[in-house]
């Protein structure tokens, strides 16, 4: 049984049963050991996955992977994984739009608070790739091309991220499940999404990555964090948010 997958495992008392220590080349060695120097430790350091953090309990006087010169008691240490340390993307900047701000801008058949959540969060997204177009001007663009307030009826459909992609230079990629939403986001992806709130429907932004949550950018409510999992189910399957396959799109 190895040291490297144990946790806190109080063996015995040192002085009782006279244990050794442990047996450096018994130790799990990877090639991404990171070695550490320690001089307080006779080996002079101690051996360490770089992402990798050690648990103990009990009375151990060194918590270092292993104890050269133990004193009371003898503990095997577990490294726990964290995979939330290894994958931490920073959520981009955007400038921030509400729909409320300018109610009486006309977007096609409808106006931007009651209407304008794709073409405010298109502002939003604009701004991070340098075009500076407002919520105004995304209504009017989206409206010329068809998927905007025109024949699919008021609002905006997931089409519209699409044109958006085209017009500041990314890739939009359909997202199916929340393990595509995930990886999107892991890789630095904002993801659109069209979410219920209420009966209607409702376009939003997500950026970034921490420990399963990502920062929303919400041209009503503001900018928040939330669950990727709580996103993800709350998408919508409405027919004008999916025409082409769902309501989720990766922007990259």
């Amino acid at each position: 049984m190895s040291l490297k997958h144990f946790i806190c495992i109080v063996l015995a008392s040192a002085g009782s049963l006279n244990l050794a220590p442990f047996d450096r080349a018994e130790i799990p060695q990877s090639e991404t050991c990171q070695w550490v120097k320690d001089l307080a430790l006779p080996s002079g350091g101690f051996c360490q996955e770089p992402w990798k953090t050690p648990f103990a309990t009990g009375n151990v006087r060194h918590v270092r992977g292993w104890d050269e010169e133990p004193q009371a008691w003898f503990a095997e240490i577990q490294w726990v994984e964290h995979p939330e340390l290894i994958h931490k993307v920073e959520a981009k900047r955007f400038t921030y739009y509400n729909q409320r701000a300018n109610p009486w801008i006309v977007m096609g058949d409808g106006n931007i608070v009651t209407n304008g959540c794709v073409p405010t969060s298109a502002a939003m997204l604009s701004s991070y790739y340098g075009h500076e177009m407002t919520p105004e001007d995304w209504g009017w663009h989206l409206y010329g091309t068809g998927n905007f307030n025109g024949v699919y009826g008021h609002g905006g459909t997931d089409l519209c991220w699409y044109d958006v992609a085209e017009v500041i230079g990314v890739q939009a990629t359909g997202i199916y499940n929340e393990e595509e939403m995930t990886d999107a986001l892991k890789r630095g992806a904002t993801v659109a999404l069209a979410i219920y709130l209420g009966s209607y429907t409702h376009a939003i932004l997500a950026t970034g990555y921490y420990d399963g949550k990502t920062t929303v950018y919400d041209p009503l409510n503001g900018v928040y964090t939330k669950s990727i999992a709580a996103l993800f189910a709350s998408r919508s399957f409405a027919p004008v948010d999916v025409l082409s396959g769902t309501s989720v799109i990766a922007l990259e």
